[in-house]
Order: C-alpha cells, then sequence, then structure tokens
C-alpha cells in the first residue's frame, strides 16, 4: 500500500517535469548587479539608499540574512526586452515588502509598490502563494530597481524574473511538487492514526504530532494556508508557522528518544532529548512575545549536533541489525545531507535559489519516509513475535489441557483398575476362605483371575498404542477362520452364531486384527442379554471397492445401549456397566488399530440391537 502510494506520487513528479519543459522555449529575462545592504535601525529612506554606497553584491542571486531584526534593501537590474514581466519573490511568508520602480514621468524618482504577509491576500497583484509585482517596459532599457524586506522571519528573498507564460508553467511545476510532498506528508500521517487505532500505544502518538506539525508549518512555509485559509491579520498566518516550527522540533526529539530505545536509565542521553523537548516547547511562547528572532537561531543551533548524535546512534542500532536499524540511518542521513546543502548555500559554495528554499522540505520528506518504512518494519517484526507470543501461548494452553485431560483420564483409569481388581481379589479370597473348595467355586477363582489378567493385559496394550510401542508385522490371514478360531476359544461358544458366506484372504497384522475381534465378539458376549444370541457375520462388499466387512451384533442387556458419541472413547464405561468386569479401553483400542490397519471400526446406532461393523480393504483372494 505505502509503495502503490508514493509510486502515484512519483508519477505527478513526472508530469510537472513535463510541464516545466514546456517553459523553457519561452525567453527568459534576466536579473543583473544583486547586491545587499543592512539597515540595521530602520531609518533608511529610497532617497538615503539611493545615495548609499555599502551594497555588497550578491553573487547566487539570493539573499539570505538568517533571523534578524535589521531591514535589507536589495537592488538589482532588470534587463529584458520592451513588454510586461513578472518579478516573483519568495518565500511566501515575508511580513513586508516594498519595491521601489522608476517613475518615467520624473527621472531620478521612485514609485512605492508594497507586498507581504501582513497585507490581505486580495491585496496581491496575482492569485499565488508568493509576491509578484508586474513590471511594464516601454523599452528594452535596463532599469535599476530598489527592495526593501522588513520581516520577523527568516530574511531569505529569492527574486525571479518570468514572462508571464513561464510564469504560469513554473507556477505549476512548484505548486504541483509542494502539493506532493504535502500529500505524501499526509498519506503517511493517516497510516498512522490507522496504525493508532490499532495499537493504542505513545509512540505511535509522538510521531503523529511530530507529523503533523511538519505538516502544518510546510502548508505555512509554501504560502498555502494564507493563500486558501488565509486570514487579514498578518499574525493570524504567522503563528502557525512559528509555532509549528517549534512543535516539530519538540515532538521530533521526543519521537526519535523512543524511537532510539533511550531509558532513564541512560542518564546524559534521557536528559539530552527531553531536554531540548523541553525547550523547543517553552520557545512557543517567544511567538506572541515577540522574541521569535531572538530564540530561533539558538533552538536552530542545537539540531545539527542533535542530528549528528542521532546518526551515532542508528548506525549503532544499524550494526546490532535491530529492525529497521538501516532505514534509521538513512533518515538520520538524509537529515544531515540537508543541513550541510544548507550550510554551503548559506556560505555561498553552491548557488541557492530554489534548491536553498526547498532543500529542507524535500530532505525532511525523505526523513519521514525512511521513518515510516523504519517503523513499519519494526511494526512488522512487533506483529509476528505477538503472534508467536500468542501461537506459544496457545500450545501451552493445549499442551496443558492435553496433559490436565491425561491426567483425568490416569486417575479415571487408576480408579477403574482399582475398583476391578478390589472385585477380582475380593473373589479370590473369599473362595480360598471358603475350604475345600467345590467346582463352583473354583470356576468362580478362574473368572476372577481371568477378569484381572484381561483388564491388566487391555491396559499395557492401550499404553503401548499411546506410546508407539505397538509394531505392525503383515500376513497373509484367513479371516474366516480367525473368527471361528476367536469363538471357539471365547468363554460362551455355544451362544454366537456365525454367519460365513465367503471366506476372504487379506494381508495384515494377525495380532492386531485379533485384539480387534476378540474385543468385539467378548463385548456382545458380556454385555449383550443373557442367554440371548451373539450374531456374526463375514461378508465381502464389492462396490464401492472391495473390502471386507464384519459384523457383530447382540441384543441389548442390562448395560444398556453405548453412547454413540463416546463409545470408543479411552476409558468410557455406560454407568448401567459398573458392574461387569472391564477395563473401558477395549472398544477405545479396537478403533485405533482399525485404523492401524487402513479399516474402519463404527457402532451403528438407531438399531434393535447393538452393532459393531469392521470394514477392511485389501482383500487378496477368497480362501476354496
Amino acid at each position: 500500500m505505502v509503495h502503490r502510494c508514493f509510486a502515484r506520487y512519483l508519477l505527478i513528479f513526472l508530469l510537472c517535469m513535463q510541464a516545466a519543459s514546456l517553459s523553457a522555449s519561452v525567453p527568459m529575462p534576466r536579473l543583473s548587479d544583486l547586491a545587499v545592504l543592512e539597515d540595521k535601525t530602520g531609518m533608511e529612506d529610497i532617497q538615503s539608499i539611493t545615495a548609499a554606497t555599502g551594497f555588497n553584491p550578491l553573487s547566487g542571486g539570493t539573499f539570505s540574512g538568517g533571523y534578524t531584526h535589521s531591514v535589507h534593501w536589495l537592488r538589482f537590474t532588470v534587463v529584458a526586452p520592451a513588454g510586461e514581466w513578472w518579478l516573483d519573490i519568495l518565500p511566501p511568508y515575508l511580513e513586508d515588502l516594498r519595491l521601489y520602480e522608476p517613475d518615467p514621468a520624473h527621472p531620478g524618482t521612485f514609485v512605492e509598490r508594497r507586498a507581504g504577509f501582513a497585507l490581505p491576500f486580495a491585496a496581491r497583484e496575482v492569485d499565488y502563494r508568493g509576491f509578484v509585482f508586474k513590471l511594464r517596459h516601454a523599452d528594452d532599457a535596463p532599469r535599476t530597481y530598489y527592495l526593501r524586506l522588513d520581516t520577523d522571519s527568516t530574511s531569505i528573498i529569492v527574486p525571479r524574473l518570468w514572462a508571464p507564460e513561464a510564469f504560469f508553467a513554473n507556477n505549476a511545476l512548484e505548486a504541483g511538487l509542494l502539493m506532493t510532498v504535502l500529500a505524501v506528508l499526509l498519506t503517511v500521517v493517516l497510516f498512522n492514526v490507522n496504525n493508532w487505532f490499532l495499537r493504542r500505544d505513545s509512540f505511535t502518538l509522538w510521531f503523529l504530532a511530530y507529523l503533523i506539525s511538519l505538516a502544518i508549518n510546510f502548508a505555512g512555509s509554501d504560502g498555502f494556508i494564507q493563500q486558501y485559509f488565509g486570514f487579514d491579520w498578518a499574525a493570524a498566518n504567522l503563528y502557525p508557522i512559528h509555532v509549528s516550527g517549534f512543535c516539530s522540533l519538540a515532538f521530533g526529539y521526543a519521537f526519535y528518544r523512543r524511537l532510539f530505545l533511550i531509558e532513564r536509565s541512560q542518564r546524559i542521553l534521557f536528559r539530552l532529548y527531553e531536554g531540548n523537548f523541553w525547550l523547543a516547547l517553552l520557545a512557543i511562547a517567544s511567538v506572541p512575545l515577540g522574541y521569535f528572532v531572538e530564540i530561533m537561531p539558538l533552538i536552530s543551533a542545537l539540531v545539527p549536533p542533535m542530528i549528528l548524535l542521532g546518526t551515532g546512534l542508528s548506525v549503532r542500532l544499524w550494526q546490532r541489525k535491530e529492525t529497521g536499524g538501516s532505514m534509521l540511518l538513512a533518515a538520520n542521513l538524509i537529515s544531515m545531507s540537508s543541513i550541510g546543502m544548507v550550510f554551503l548555500n548559506l556560505t555561498g559554495v553552491i548557488s541557492g535559489g530554489i534548491v536553498m528554499l526547498y532543500s529542507l522540505q524535500i530532505a525532511s520528506l525523505g526523513t519521514v519516509v525512511a521513518l515510516q518504512l523504519a517503523l513499519s518494519s519494526r511494526y512488522r517484526a512487533e506483529h509476528e513475535e505477538t503472534l508467536r507470543a500468542h501461537e506459544a501461548a496457545r500450545v501451552a494452553e493445549a499442551k496443558a489441557q492435553y496433559e490436565h485431560a491425561g491426567s483425568v483420564r490416569k486417575g479415571r483409569m487408576l480408579s477403574m483398575l482399582t475398583h476391578e481388581l478390589r472385585n477380582g481379589l475380593s473373589v479370590l479370597r473369599m473362595t480360598i476362605n471358603c475350604q475345600p473348595m467345590d467346582a463352583s467355586m473354583i470356576e468362580m477363582s478362574e473368572r476372577a483371575i481371568n477378569g484381572i489378567t484381561e483388564v491388566i493385559e487391555r491396559s499395557l496394550q492401550a499404553e503401548r498404542l499411546v506410546d508407539g510401542a505397538t509394531v505392525m508385522e503383515s500376513l497373509p490371514c484367513d479371516l474366516a477362520g480367525m473368527v471361528e478360531a476367536i469363538t471357539a476359544d471365547s468363554q460362551d461358544p455355544e451362544r454366537i452364531r456365525l454367519d460365513i458366506a465367503t471366506r476372504p484372504m487379506l494381508d495384515t497384522d494377525l495380532k492386531l486384527l485379533r485384539v480387534i475381534l476378540a474385543n468385539l465378539i467378548e463385548n456382545a458376549l458380556k454385555y449383550g442379554a443373557k442367554d440371548a444370541p451373539v450374531q456374526v457375520s463375514v461378508a465381502i462388499e464389492s462396490a464401492p471397492s472391495a473390502a471386507v466387512v464384519v459384523t457383530v451384533s447382540n441384543a441389548v442387556g442390562r448395560a444398556g445401549r453405548p453412547d454413540p458419541e463416546r463409545v470408543f472413547e479411552k476409558y468410557y464405561r455406560s454407568p448401567q456397566a459398573q458392574g461387569y468386569t472391564g477395563s473401558g479401553v477395549g472398544l477405545h483400542l479396537a478403533g485405533q488399530l482399525a485404523r492401524m490397519l487402513g479399516g474402519k471400526l463404527r457402532y451403528l446406532a438407531g438399531t434393535e440391537a447393538v452393532v459393531f461393523q469392521l470394514r477392511l480393504q485389501g482383500v487378496a483372494s477368497f480362501a476354496v
């Protein structure tokens, strides 16, 4: 999303560059012999200035006097053909501008024309964010003009001379670029508003405060506030620029301190960033008190060393491979380059003009974009860490629930084992005490011993299955023969009715299959109606695929019907079955082993009898 938005802004930039190329073919007039004189008292007038000899030439075509209460006079010569030429003066936040134009009707005298931020926007000669003076020349003779500047903001003047057509083309380019800068800032603001609603953290709020104050400062410095929302009172137009400038510095320090992870334990760094924050915030009071010019240079002087410090801190984060460290380093390097560009401009190493006027804004935009990318990386890392923490918590909770369920199951098993073993041992103790034992006593003892053995054996089989200790060995199996053998070995073979229509052969594990079938037949004999027959059938399904089906059914006995939802649950026994010897793992074990053999064991609910059906794949042949 962020990258698509930036791509749209790049397209706007390219369209603006195309508009600029249209103005290249228009012949351009020029300003020559640009010079400046400082009037420290502000008492000079046009008569004394024309006679003054203290003008200093300006080689770069731009004047920058910094923050001062002095009045500055610019002198320049317009070299242009006859016609109308527009003198464009930037930046847009200069309070009092007075152009002294030679009066052709009275040689040696000048006509005063006024402009500036202090005047209503409607008083401007052109509906434009900056200031335009229309110059009309009857011939191509050079003419010397004087421009008086009196401002409580930065004393900067960028004068340019245009043909009207070239002015409109250039204005479209510059306004488009500046609007693009604001659009990018507002886009980043919207992204972070969304982030704040999602995160609700103070860190994002500090970044939002920094971005919003920066956007207000840009809109005011570029002249858009007065052009579209301006008031006739100059202070109302200037206050947003000056106040937002201090706010952007203050909120920037607060944001960077948190971005660099500086805590109170790092006393020097913490106090340095917090001190600059409060200093910039308190400096806002200088705006209504009229001390902006005195305070702003002091506050601005602290910016380069703090940016240098931030660069060092970002290098440290980058070396530690912290998330977003590379983009944070890029943001600080961009800020350092903009400061260096302004310094080279002020010292005359490189030419001024628009480069100096907008270098800080362009660099600030690059810094904001880099910061947003760094924050996005950090937000993604935090989100992934949160997801990992949630997943770990979910796994831990699931593990705890599983362990709790295992403890419950083991408790049930121990309770069941204790009950069953106690019953069997009670029977044995009773028969031992009854000496001599008759045949019925001996039979009762054998049943008790068999019951104890069954409980222990099935519990051991279930635990081996859980531990993965059950090993499969596939061998040819005569299924019908196995059913007949299990029937013959059962406790009551006379009750079993076999229905074996075919004798399938299949490859399977003989031991595991025997456990399944023995469990089903023994359960039917044990829990079915007493003296009622147990039906066991072996059949072949021809569709949809060849499969062998073993069905075991019995009439409903005193234990009742099993719960269809819990019948294969480990240690489950119906309330009516508590009087019977059993482990509660037989059907659970049979179901698990059926899946291991590639088959399925089902309980057919809704029938008159209690019916279990085992379905196995892999029929190899039929025995003759």
